[in-house]
């Protein structure tokens, strides 16, 4: 499907107005994806811009694409130039080109393979995704890795693009669900992201209270500190498999990001698991990189597995409910008898008639056998 037929409300955006809009939010998300960089020059945590700029492609009609593609050259080119200045013009220039190339390859990918709307709730859509955006940022890294091998800059061209790859993947991996999924369904009807009823808001209120406890226990302390039972990341597993249990792709991916920005801000701060002194600066980001992975893949995966499964439960409930008034509706006579004890079929007919008559039991029916019976 084309993505000029999305429902996002996003396209009803003039085309002046998209690309001054996506270009601020890409200069904020390349400036913060440069400072969540644990080692200089190359190796971030997460690269936030990547996502962003698949998702703004995705969200919107084709007809803005040259729009927003010119805008995050500007901004990544600006972004560099400020916060970045040893990487100079040209690499600068190839970097933000790359980009650009990886968000319009990664865009054209879905919208041809996974289709658009994503549907997150699909389990062979969201590893269709996950494949294409592993793909695409592998090829992106090389070409964006390629100024940061430089004698000016550590470390060999295979290692920074590894570096590079793994902060685009997640950064898309993070980031895309979550805009694609509010910027289709919006804030409004907390059932409309499943297909299924609301949950009782009680029980999301509980799950993300339980999550955001976790999560100020196990990164917001301080290094030095005495060690705790749950002191450890992946004890936020429990709550995030509560939020997936609860249902629905905008719960989990707001708890997904609930969890990143935790543990990316404490990491920067010097506190929680992986802030703590000790270690190289690559394996320490590899560390969190790892979390990051094992924290938004699998969750995903097992969200769609659970809505999956939900909506087909709802499926067959509802073709239940339709047959049984379809029965009770009917003018026809309809109904359903039980034999105790059962006859058996090698008998004679004439045995098998004189066996039901004697011992059949009408254990359902509908308004007209009655009315035929008086």
């Amino acid at each position: 499907m084309s993505s000029d037929r999305d429902p996002s409300p996003l396209a009803r955006l003039p085309l002046w107005a998209s690309p001054l809009l996506f270009g601020a939010l890409y200069l904020v998300a390349v400036a913060l994806g440069l400072q969540l960089q644990i080692s200089r020059p190359s190796v971030a945590a997460f690269w936030p811009a990547s996502g962003l700029a698949l998702a703004a492609l995705l969200l919107l009609p084709r007809r803005h694409w040259p729009g927003l593609l010119v805008a995050s050259v500007v901004a990544a080119l600006a972004g560099d130039a400020l916060l970045r200045p040893e990487l100079g013009t040209a690499g600068g220039l190839q970097v933000a080109l790359a980009g650009a190339a990886e968000a319009l390859a990664g865009a054209w990918l879905v919208q041809r393979f996974v289709h658009t709307p994503v549907d997150f709730g699909d389990v062979r859509r969201v590893l269709a995704f996950f494949a294409i955006v592993t793909a695409v940022t592998a090829a992106a890294a090389a070409l964006i890795a390629v100024p940061f091998s430089g004698p000016d800059f550590a470390g060999d061209f295979a290692e920074n693009q590894q570096a590079v790859w793994i902060a685009h993947a997640l950064g898309t991996a993070i980031v895309a669900p979550l805009l694609l999924t509010f910027g289709r369904l919006g804030f409004g009807h907390p059932g409309r992201d499943s297909g299924l009823p609301p949950t009782d808001a009680r029980q999301s209120l509980a799950a993300f209270a339980v999550l955001l406890a976790l999560l100020v226990v196990v990164f917001l302390r301080p290094v030095g500190q005495p060690h705790w039972p749950i002191d450890v990341p992946y004890i936020v597993y429990p709550a995030l498999l509560w939020v997936v249990a609860i249902g629905g792709t905008r719960r989990v991916t707001l708890a997904i990001l609930l969890t990143v920005v935790f543990q990316t801000v404490a990491t920067l701060e010097g506190i929680g698991p992986f802030g703590r002194a000790g270690g190289a600066a690559l394996a320490r980001a590899y560390e969190v990189q790892t979390f990051l992975g094992l924290v938004v893949l699998p969750v995903l995966l097992i969200s769609a597995t659970v809505l999956h499964l939900r909506r087909a439960a709802r499926a067959l409930e509802d073709a239940g409910q339709r047959y049984r008034a379809f029965v009770a509706l009917s003018s026809e006579v309809i109904f359903r008898a039980e034999l105790e004890p059962p006859v058996p079929v090698s008998l004679p007919p004439e045995e098998q008639a004189r066996r039901i008559r004697e011992s059949a039991v009408i254990a359902e029916c509908n308004a007209a056998f009655l009315a035929a019976q008086g």
